[in-house]
Order: structure tokens, then C-alpha cells, then sequence
């Protein structure tokens, strides 16, 4: 579903399979399979959908509402948490070395009830920030201190997308 090259390792997010591939980047050769499912739990870890790196974490969101923190060099989820419901893109904020925050995009899977989720990286705190006109949120961008957010909106009962594009929070 979704993949992501960091430091000397590609990461690909196997979502059917519930697994994170973990490969060199250079040789393609296959160094590690993480099972989301056997590290997280057997609902916490279904379905990983997107991969953010930060410092030496690759953050990974699941479908049953949880991010976790994949440690980069012993290549073991050393944290997870959990966010709203059905987390896809996530971006990080950087205000100052111990101000991080990692912000999700919980899609609702379109049921219309999405919100983004603030994780603090620093506390572990996490927070759910909830806009009337965010409704599916897909992915996020982070652009100094303003945060983007790509919501696809709502469907009509004829099935014609409304209300979709970008939104500044």
C-alpha cells in the first residue's frame, strides 16, 4: 500500500498481508518481514496502510486505529498508539527539537466522521482534533507551522464525491 525509502532500507507497507517488508536499498534483497499483526496484537496490527520516517522511527498506521513507532535498527515496534479510525497519511511537525508531533489522517473509511490525530512524540500524549468540514482525510503536508489536509469529502446518495480538496487547519 504504500513504501518508503529511509537511510540505507526500504520499507513497504503490505497491507493484506499485515506485514511491513523491510529490504535493502542497494542489493533489493529482502533483510526482514515484520508481521503487524504478531508484533501489535491481532486487531491493532491489520491492514498497515502508510509509512512516515523521523529521527530513527518509521511510523506505520493500521486500520484498526493505531500508529506504531518501528525502531530502525533492531527493526522491532518499540511503541505504538492508537488514533482514530482508519488512520492513512501522516506528516510531522518539527517546532523545536522536543516540540515533534506526528499528525494522522483518520479516513473514517468515508463514513463522513474523520478527524486528524496529534501524536506528540516527545510525551506520547495523543490528541483528536475533529473539523466540520473534514470529513475523509487521506493524506496531510506540513509547511512551517501550517498543516494541509487532502480530504476526499463525501458521497452523495448517487455516489458523486463532494465537498473533496485541500483544507489548511
Amino acid at each position: 500500500n504504500d513504501v518508503l525509502v529511509y537511510g540505507d532500507k526500504i520499507y513497504i507497507a503490505g497491507s493484506d498481508e499485515s506485514t511491513v517488508f523491510v529490504l535493502n536499498a542497494k542489493t533489493f534483497k529482502l533483510i526482514e518481514k515484520i508481521n503487524t499483526v504478531e508484533e501489535m496484537g491481532s486487531t491493532e496490527g491489520v491492514n498497515p496502510r502508510h509509512l512516515i520516517a523521523y529521527g530513527k522511527k518509521v511510523y506505520v498506521s493500521t486500520y484498526d486505529g493505531y500508529v506504531c513507532a518501528l525502531d530502525t535498527f533492531s527493526l522491532e515496534i518499540d511503541n505504538k498508539y492508537k488514533v482514530g479510525s482508519y488512520p492513512e497519511g501522516m506528516a510531522i511537525s518539527e517546532t523545536t527539537a522536543t516540540d515533534v508531533s506526528l499528525y494522522v489522517a483518520n479516513s473514517d473509511y468515508g463514513n463522513g466522521d474523520g478527524s486528524i490525530s496529534k501524536i506528540n512524540l516527545t510525551t506520547g500524549s495523543v490528541t483528536e482534533i475533529k473539523i466540520d468540514k473534514i470529513r475523509y482525510p487521506q493524506q496531510l503536508a506540513v509547511v512551517e507551522d501550517d498543516i494541509y489536509v487532502l480530504d476526499w469529502g463525501y458521497f452523495d446518495e448517487n455516489w458523486l464525491q463532494k465537498d473533496a480538496g485541500v483544507y489548511k487547519i
